[in-house]
């Protein structure tokens, strides 16, 4: 019973992922030449051509467009995901380089929240007293290089300098993957 339940579960929501791209394809073309969505059909405010978005929307770490479909309000890289993939992201999307205006085939991933979270700017964030992310001075004057993993503190070690801590730390990213060369810069 589970596993029939599943089933249709699944099947409706290829149903839905289907009809909203077959919504979107009769909506939006994607360029390759100015590697974006552009609109197929013409309206009162824009025409055949012309770039898919509206106003960029202001958030603390970036900006996105919104935009209308189906009645429903999604971010531009959303829908740019279903008209590329032909469903909707089964995480969350990543933009690369941080750009949430660049949505470019090439700059979006589909990604779990914690991998999406390892691509931010500081921000606010004031910068620990090392000068290095992930690396705490200690009071015995070595220095500690950390990271998180899923919300755990993972401890890598403890080092003479502040800079062999922070390439411990980046050396520990690379191999715990998902990281970007912008993470916390």
């Amino acid at each position: 019973l589970i596993t029939y339940l599943i089933s249709i579960t699944l099947d409706i929501l290829r149903m839905r992922d289907r009809e909203d791209y077959l919504l979107a394809k009769s909506r939006y073309y994607y360029c390759g030449e100015d590697d974006c969505l552009k609109w197929r059909i013409n309206c009162y405010t824009y025409k055949i051509g012309d770039k898919v978005g509206g106003k960029p929307v202001r958030f603390k770490h970036t900006s996105y467009r919104r935009l209308k479909m189906g009645g429903r309000k999604y971010y531009l890289h959303q829908i740019t995901w279903l008209y590329l993939h032909e469903h909707w992201p089964v995480g969350w999307i990543d933009h690369k380089d941080g750009d949430g205006l660049n949505n470019s085939r090439g700059n979006l991933r589909d990604v779990l929240p914690h991998i999406n979270a390892r691509n931010r700017r500081r921000g606010d964030t004031p910068k620990p007293t090392s000068g290095y992310s992930g690396v705490d001075t200690l009071l015995n004057g070595r220095f500690r290089a950390r990271g998180k993993v899923k919300g755990v503190m993972v401890h890598i070690g403890c080092y003479g300098t502040p800079e062999e801590a922070y390439n411990a730390r980046k050396v520990w990213e690379g191999c715990e993957g998902g990281y970007t060369e912008r993470h916390l810069t």
